[in-house]
């Protein structure tokens, strides 16, 4: 197929729904309206007919109108074919959400993240960006510039359509984004490579690898490495769809420094693999890669791969400087002083005073493109990329891919070109506490249930969420990395993230919230072990708090103070703050039990006892939870429900004799006083 209807047919897949934008939100604001009056004789699918017709007053070119047009018609055109197969192959992974019907999951983030239907991602009004938007792609498309009108139409729809539904009374749960460019991604594929077997592939960089070099002396060293990494992983990306003729507007998904989604053929998979093999050796750690075989409404898991890099080993004889960071010998003396202009203070390999400066080299509001070239800003030798900085408007096409870095609200409108938001900063030093949070178990959810579309619109939508939280709610925190379903921050004292923590349980993440907390020693042995921890809580099926790698709470444990509770008739939150009172009691009974003790024991159980029973009855609640909710903890709710029981006295004696029991409420407060405040 010509590029030129490769181009045009997949832009129509992607612009085959910009009629809802109208039909749903714009109905009654003037300039708009008049394209539902003119629809008024039309009876099914008005959307494509409105759209068609505002393209077509735009002045964009037949093909792509009557492609909008007549997307839902059986008529006998190869493309429209391929692009109404694409709407109805991507419709298959949308049944069953109808059960799902007022849940409105990226809906609902999205209006936590506070992304108003009125405005795009960065506040600006959706009707003039619309407007402005369609102008600039339509003088690209009739320059012929068909790389640049991809950049643009996916720049538009990633800034407006995220959190706009795909239907405004059915598909709830589906973002017009995510509609979009599935359509426009299945349908550049087919007209490239019919007979290829499209496969869904998510990509994970493990930088927590690398960070584990970041020191005192670096504070720059993590926030090069995000941006080196994310530049890195995208650039591997599109050279590989470029190689076989994909354009990568249409085909990376979704994008951030820990996560990559893309829909390529099957037979593209060893090439995509063999190309992030590369960067892994210019990022020094390791990408997971996870390929799945997208049938119609399932997903079937068919390469599931850890990539690592190859580490050359170097003799250290005749060696005159070490890297800081890294410890590689430095055997040129010409090269040390050209790295000492870097850093006065530190020693640096060229490798990573690269990486560092990554910092302070790219600034936001500027557009980037990535190249496949030896010499640029950033340079990735084994990859045999660079990252230069570019004027999207010149005709050129010689680069891979384009982003603006962090645009401000007025450049996202001058420069158009699809953002990247990474909110990565330089650590503080006087903050003693590093905190996770994720919600990886509330997208890896949507994953398991085949539920692509909310996955793919959640998880583009979170990041927004889990900043303005951050914003409400931080007091001595500071953000240090933020992306898609988690953050990392710094705190001075635990206590400090309690707003935040009791805001994002209290949003309807409780079941799926990971929450980590750790004494900060060196900053990036310390980061990895954050993320380490959280990535072992994501996993677990049982573990409900840690505290360390050896002292965590699992389910099994907390069974007793759910009983205690039920027996009790009173709330867990309740029962936690008597515990608290009554736990250097509970350790003289065990330890008086483990001495044989028996007479104190025995005086010790009937102080319990006597404190216990005297919980007053008016703190019953019918159907409680259990919500074990000190900082440093996995927070998971358990339903119990509680049952009226006759003679409390005897079966809390009882309860109180199994010396097992005794042991896992003592484990259980002893995390909470570690960290001295209950959130609840």
């Amino acid at each position: 197929m010509h590029m030129n209807m490769y181009y045009l047919g997949s832009i129509a897949a992607y612009l085959h729904d910009i009629g809802k934008i109208i039909t749903n939100y714009l109905h009654d604001i003037k300039g708009f309206k008049e394209y539902i009056g003119r629809a008024k004789g039309v009876r099914s699918h008005k959307h494509a007919f409105v759209g068609s017709l505002f393209l077509a007053d735009k002045g964009f070119p037949d093909l792509i109108t009557d492609l909008v047009r007549k997307h839902h018609e059986e008529i006998n055109d190869k493309v429209i074919s391929i692009i109404k197969w694409a709407d109805g192959f991507d419709a298959s992974y949308r049944a069953g959400t109808a059960k799902d019907k007022g849940k409105k999951l990226p809906i609902r983030v999205a209006s936590l993240a506070g992304l108003s239907v009125e405005k795009t991602v960065h506040n600006i009004s959706l009707k003039d960006y619309l407007n402005y938007m369609v102008v600039i792609i339509k003088d690209a498309l009739e320059n012929g510039n068909y790389r640049l009108a991809s950049h643009l139409v996916d720049g538009l729809f990633h800034e407006v359509a995220i959190h706009l539904r795909s239907d405004s009374e059915k598909d709830e749960n589906i973002s017009l984004y995510a509609h979009s460019k599935f359509v426009a991604a299945l349908t550049s594929l087919k007209l490239r490579c019919p007979n290829e077997e499209p496969f869904l592939i998510i990509i994970k960089p493990k930088i927590e690898e690398r960070a584990k070099f970041m020191t005192t002396d670096i504070v720059e060293y993590l926030v090069g490495l995000s941006l080196y990494t994310y530049f890195g992983v995208l650039g591997a990306l599109s050279k590989t769809l470029i190689s076989i003729g994909l354009e990568p507007s249409f085909h990376i998904i979704s994008e951030s420094p820990s996560r990559y989604i893309t829909v390529i053929g099957k037979s593209h998979v060893t090439t995509l693999i063999k190309n992030l093999k590369l960067l892994t050796s210019d990022i020094s750690a390791p990408i997971l890669v996870k390929a799945y075989c997208m049938k119609r409404r399932t997903l079937q898991l068919s390469v599931n791969t850890e990539l690592q890099p190859e580490y050359i080993s170097t003799p250290l004889r005749s060696v005159s400087y070490v890297c800081d960071i890294c410890h590689t010998p430095i055997h040129d003396q010409r090269l040390m002083l050209r790295l000492r202009r870097v850093s006065k203070t530190i020693t640096l390999c060229e490798h990573c005073s690269i990486i560092t400066n990554a910092y302070n080299v790219l600034t936001s509001n500027n557009v980037y493109s990535i190249k496949e070239s030896k010499y640029g800003l950033l340079e990735y030798p084994h990859t045999g990329l660079v990252l230069e900085l570019c004027n999207p408007y010149w005709k050129q096409s010689d680069y891979l891919i384009m982003r603006t870095l962090r645009p401000s609200r007025n450049d996202i409108c001058k420069i158009a070109i699809p953002s990247i938001d990474v909110h990565t900063y330089v650590f503080k030093k006087n903050y003693k506490y590093f905190i996770g949070i994720s919600l990886t178990r509330f997208i890896n959810k949507l994953l398991i249930e085949n539920k692509i579309h909310e996955y793919l619109s959640t998880i583009t939508i979170l990041g927004h969420y889990v900043y303005k939280v951050f914003m409400k709610t931080a007091k001595n925190m500071y953000l240090l990395d933020a992306v898609d379903d988690e953050m990392i921050l710094e705190a001075k004292y635990p206590v400090d993230a309690k707003e935040l923590i009791k805001e994002i349980l209290d949003s309807g993440f409780r079941e799926y919230a990971v929450i980590a907390l750790v004494q900060r020693g060196n900053p990036g042995t310390t980061y990895k072990r954050i993320k380490s921890i959280i990535d072992k809580l994501i996993e677990s099926d049982n573990i409900l708090a840690i505290e360390t790698y050896r002292n965590a709470i699992s389910l099994k444990d907390v069974e007793p103070f759910n009983k205690l509770s039920q027996l009790l008739k009173v709330p867990p939150s309740a029962l936690l703050k008597v515990i608290l009172k009554l736990y250097d009691k509970f350790t003289e009974y065990i330890n008086s039990l483990e001495k044989k003790d028996y007479i104190n024991a025995i005086y010790l159980k009937s102080v319990i006892l006597l404190r216990l029973l005297g919980l007053k009855e008016d703190l019953r609640e019918e159907g409680t939870v259990t919500e074990l909710l000190p900082l440093g903890l996995l927070f998971l709710t358990q339903k119990e429900e509680v049952h009226k029981n006759g003679n409390a006295h005897e079966k809390l004696s009882e309860f109180l004799g199994n010396s097992d029991n005794v042991r896992k409420l003592i484990k259980i407060t002893n995390i909470v006083n570690k960290f001295g405040e209950v959130i609840g």
